[in-house]
C-alpha cells in the first residue's frame, strides 16, 4: 500500500496559523436564553470573529451596523448620547468571554428586501459618516462613552460593494471615495489599528487595481486587502492568496495583508438563495455533499491546511450563526462543519508547533503538530477520495507510543477508531468511499 502522506516530527516546520482559523460569526445573543451557543463556540477556538451581518443573527437587536448603533445620521457624532452601545457591547463581550477577539466591519449588514432598501445605502456625508465610525473605533478601543480598550485591531469598511443594491446604492468610484474618507479619518485618531477594505465578492482584479490606484492616489491606507470566496473546488480556493499577493505587490502595495474573510463550501446558489423550494433547499443542505455534510466538513479541514503554505495572512469562515450557513442541524444538533472546525481548532491549540507533512494524494490534505512537551496532533483530510485505507508513515517519534484516533465521516460524528500503526506507518480506515476527516493525538 502507498503511503497517502509523510509526516516527520523531527523536522520543525514553524507554528500552525491561527489567524487562518477565524470566524464569520459569534454566538448570538438574541435567543441566548433559549439556546446559548456559548460553549459550543468556545471549543471551536476561533482566533477572531468578524461582524458583519449580526444584525441578521440577532433579529429585534440593535447591534453592530453604524446605523443600528447610531440611529440619527443627522445627530452629533461628537455626543456620546446620540449612540446606542449597550446591545453591541453584550453581544462583542459574550464572544470575548469565549476566548475570541473581535474583527469589527463598519457600515451595514446585507439586505435581503425586494423593490426597497432602507439601510445598504451610501451615507449622505462621508465626512460626516467618518466620524460615527470614529466614535465607534473611540468607544471599543480608548473605552469613549463608557465603553472599552479591547485593542480591537482590524476595522474593515463597508462589504461587498460590488454586489449592488443588496449592499450598495451607488457607484463603485463612490464606494472608493467613501473608503478614502473614512480610512484617513480612522488612521489619523487611531494609528495603530489595522484598516482595509472592500471585501468583494470575489477577487475580482480590475475592480482591486481602481481600488488600489484611488487608495495611492488620494493617500488612503490600505491595511488589509478583503475578498470572499464560496465554492467547493479546494484547487481554486487555495491558488487566490498566491493571486491576491502579486496582485498588491505589482500595484506597489508590499505591506499590505491578504484577508480571505468570507469562505464557505457551496456547489451551488441554486435552492439556497435562488428558486428556492422544500426539496430544493432539502437537498442543498442534507446529505455528504450538502451544506452540513461530510463533504463541506473535509472541504474545510482541507482548505484551512493548505492554506498554510500561502500568502494568506487571515481567514474567516462565514456562517456560524445561522442554521444555514452554520454549526447547526436544521433540528439544532451540531453539523459535520462543526465536528471538523472543532478538530483544526483543537490542533492549532494544543498542538501549535508546526511538523513538516506532506500529502502524497491530491484528495489528501494535513497539518501536523506538537505541543513542546512531547506529545503529538495531526489532522487527516480526505476529500471525496474513493480510497478505504489511508497509509501515514511518520518519522520523528522516537519511542512507540499508543495514538488515538477519532474519525468523522457521514455516518457518524467524532467517534474513537481503532487504526494500526506499526514500524513507523500508520493505517486509517474509512467506513466508506467518499470524505472523512481523522484527529490523531498521542
Amino acid at each position: 500500500m502507498n503511503a497517502v502522506a509523510r509526516i516527520d516530527f523531527a523536522a520543525p516546520d514553524g507554528m500552525l496559523r491561527r489567524r487562518l482559523h477565524s470566524s464569520g460569526f459569534m454566538p448570538d445573543i438574541a435567543f441566548q436564553n433559549i439556546h446559548d451557543f456559548s460553549d459550543a463556540f468556545r471549543k471551536l477556538h476561533f482566533l477572531e470573529a468578524r461582524t458583519h451581518d449580526q444584525a441578521l443573527a440577532n433579529p429585534g437587536e440593535r447591534v453592530v451596523d453604524t446605523h443600528f448603533v447610531f440611529p440619527n445620521l443627522r445627530a452629533d457624532p461628537a455626543d456620546p448620547a446620540n449612540y446606542f452601545f449597550a446591545a453591541t457591547d453584550h453581544l462583542l463581550g459574550n464572544c470575548r468571554a469565549c476566548g475570541t477577539q473581535i474583527m469589527y466591519r463598519l457600515g451595514t449588514s446585507i439586505e435581503h428586501t425586494k423593490g426597497r432598501h432602507f439601510n445598504a445605502v451610501a451615507p449622505d456625508d462621508f465626512e460626516h459618516y467618518a466620524e460615527v465610525m470614529a466614535g465607534i473605533v473611540r468607544h471599543y478601543n480608548h473605552g469613549w462613552a463608557d465603553g472599552f480598550h479591547w485593542g480591537i485591531p482590524c476595522w474593515e469598511v463597508w462589504n461587498e460593494p460590488d454586489l449592488g443594491e443588496l449592499m450598495w446604492n451607488a457607484s463603485m468610484e463612490e464606494y472608493h471615495r467613501l473608503y478614502a474618507v473614512v480610512a484617513k479619518r480612522l488612521k489619523a485618531e487611531f494609528p495603530e489599528i489595522k484598516i482595509g477594505g472592500p471585501a468583494l465578492c470575489g477577487l475580482n482584479e480590475p475592480l482591486i487595481r481602481n481600488f488600489l490606484a484611488h487608495c495611492r492616489d488620494h493617500g488612503a491606507p490600505v491595511d488589509f486587502l478583503s475578498w470572499h470566496c464560496y465554492t467547493s473546488d479546494v484547487d481554486k480556493i487555495v491558488a487566490l492568496p498566491v493571486r491576491a499577493r502579486e496582485l498588491l505587490d505589482a500595484c506597489g502595495f508590499e505591506k499590505t495583508e491578504t484577508m480571505l474573510n468570507e469562505w464557505h463550501y457551496l456547489l451551488s446558489w441554486e435552492g439556497l438563495h435562488r428558486n428556492v423550494t422544500p426539496e430544493g433547499y432539502e437537498k442543498a443542505i442534507c446529505g455528504p455533499a450538502g451544506m452540513h455534510g461530510i463533504d463541506s466538513a473535509a472541504f474545510n479541514a482541507s482548505v484551512i491546511a493548505r492554506w498554510h503554505d500561502t500568502p494568506l495572512d487571515s481567514a474567516y469562515y462565514y456562517g456560524c450563526g445561522l442554521t444555514t450557513w452554520g454549526f447547526l442541524t436544521l433540528f439544532q444538533g451540531l453539523n459535520k462543519n462543526y465536528h471538523g472546525m472543532r478538530f483544526v481548532g483543537e490542533l492549532m491549540t494544543r498542538f501549535p508547533n508546526r511538523v513538516k507533512a506532506e500529502a502524497a494524494s491530491p484528495t489528501i490534505s494535513l497539518l501536523a503538530g506538537t505541543d513542546g512537551a512531547g506529545r503529538i496532533g495531526i489532522l487527516v483530510a480526505d476529500y471525496r477520495g474513493e480510497g478505504l485505507d489511508l497509509a501515514l508513515d511518520i518519522a520523528g517519534l522516537g519511542a512507540p507510543r499508543a495514538l488515538e484516533v477519532q474519525r468523522l465521516d457521514q455516518a457518524s460524528d467524532p467517534k474513537p477508531v481503532e487504526a494500526s500503526f506499526a514500524d513507523g506507518r500508520l493505517v486509517l480506515r474509512k467506513a466508506s468511499p467518499g470524505s472523512a476527516v481523522f484527529f490523531i493525538t498521542g
